[in-house]
């Protein structure tokens, strides 16, 4: 009879163990946080980033500024900073996150001028039709500029590493290296990475 008890616990037992193992809750998403402001579409936008992956792209709405971002745990989701200080028709966006796995997307107006400086990472902007002074200092950049011919002047340039402008019929490497192209269009465009690739997609 002992031994039909004993069986009987150790039976309960990891029946309760399952079942603490099928209730327990899955793994937590990445934490994350959003900001948002008035903005106008046909200001400028400007630009001062901590090291992390960025995606700037034109939201859905032509009247507003939507910035989220993320991190790996809720530590350093603690250490992200982003700021957004409205001064007339321009925005000064200022991001600083961990050094690690800081994540970033930024919705603007899809009429909008940008000036960016990124210090470190990846950066794709996209959608955003004006003027763009873009750089980075260590990473890529990739950005869609839309209509080759919707701009009078083009320059791109990296210390070390590769461009890839198939609008303008460009591809350069090594070290050192710029593209120039002169236009007819209205807006005007300067890319610059330090070490790392530099890519402008659209068309001619």
């Amino acid at each position: 009879m002992k031994r039909v008890f004993a069986a009987m616990s150790i039976s309960a037992t990891l029946v309760c163990l399952a079942m603490a193992q099928t209730a327990s809750p899955p793994p937590a998403s990445i934490p994350g946080d959003t900001l948002e402001r008035p903005f106008a579409s046909g200001g400028t936008a400007r630009m001062e980033l901590s090291a992390g992956d960025y995606v700037i792209r034109a939201g859905s709405a032509a009247d507003k500024i939507l910035i989220r971002w993320k991190a790996k745990t809720p530590e350093q989701l603690k250490q992200a900073r982003v700021k957004v200080d409205l001064q007339g028709s321009e925005a000064i966006i200022t991001t600083h996150g961990p050094r690690k796995e800081f994540h970033v997307e930024i919705e603007l107006p899809a009429h909008t001028d940008l000036h960016v400086r990124l210090s470190a990472g990846d950066i794709d902007i996209h959608g955003i039709e004006g003027n763009k002074n873009v750089e980075c200092h260590a990473g890529d950049l990739s950005m869609d500029i839309g209509r080759a011919q919707d701009y009078s002047r083009i320059s791109a340039s990296v210390k070390i590493g590769d461009i890839e402008a198939p609008p303008i019929d460009a591809s350069k490497g090594g070290f050192f290296r710029s593209i120039q192209w002169p236009g007819t269009g209205k807006y005007t465009l300067h890319a610059h990475v330090g070490a790392g690739s530099l890519t402008l997609l659209g068309t001619k």
